[in-house]
């Protein structure tokens, strides 16, 4: 079992929660809470007019371009999927954790 603290998460943790499907255990309403806090802050960015790095902007060169709040779920989706379709050196599935 893994216990989530907010500290101390290892990677070793994280393996064997996505690769193993340990069970993880811990503070579920606290983490839940911090989660709502921070949705609640990027909210009222959205709907505000202060500029935000990355929540209403471009990233890298395009930090000086406005997004429109109804651009914003699709900004972070776009994000994701870049980070996600990087190239560099492949590696076993198994090399780590097992």
């Amino acid at each position: 079992m893994i216990e989530i603290t907010g500290t101390g998460l290892r990677l070793e943790q994280v393996v064997e929660v996505a690769r193993q499907d340990a069970v993880v255990s811990g503070p579920v309403d606290a983490a839940r809470g911090r989660m709502e806090a921070s949705l609640s802050w990027v909210n009222e960015v959205l709907a505000g007019d202060q500029t935000v790095y990355g929540i209403n902007t471009g990233f890298g060169s395009l930090a000086s371009t406005c997004i429109a709040p109804a651009d914003a779920s699709q900004l972070s989706r776009n994000v994701i999927v870049r980070a996600a379709s990087v190239s560099g050196i492949r590696y076993p599935s198994t090399s780590y954790g097992q």
